[in-house]
């Protein structure tokens, strides 16, 4: 802080700010969390981003009552390790190749979910059939 004589201000030009993303195992979470509340048929738009779902939206429709027990959770990656990056990075810029993470999931339709970290969880921004 600076005083400025009629009170204390935050010296912007001095503050470093860090991003702190949640724990990668979160994302596994919430792909899979998201994969229950789709195949259930109750929706998911608390598990999703508020705006359009990227990639390929139509799957929701897929996997409307699928046995969401059947589907796994392989690896997780960054989104600038993953071959369809561009579907993100077109909607969020260059700098999602380094928050946003890919979660592979084995499952009646193989899927790759793409979660993004908002404040301390994640939330499904896109899915994409492998």
């Amino acid at each position: 802080t600076v005083d400025e004589g009629a009170g204390w201000t935050v010296a912007l030009d001095r503050t470093v700010a860090d991003a702190v993303p949640p724990d990668d195992s979160g994302a596994e979470v919430a792909a899979l969390e998201w994969t229950g509340a789709v195949t259930s048929g109750g929706g998911a738009t608390e598990l999703e981003y508020a705006g359009n779902l990227l990639g390929q939206p139509e799957i929701v429709d897929r996997l409307a009552g699928s046995d969401s027990a059947a589907f796994t959770a392989g690896s997780t990656s960054m989104l600038r390790d993953w071959p369809s990056a561009a579907v993100v990075t077109n909607a969020f810029g260059p700098a999602a190749a380094q928050w946003a993470r890919v979660v592979s999931l084995d499952g009646p339709l193989p899927l790759d979910v793409v979660t993004a970290p908002m404040g301390d969880r994640w939330l499904v921004v896109g899915v994409v059939a492998r």
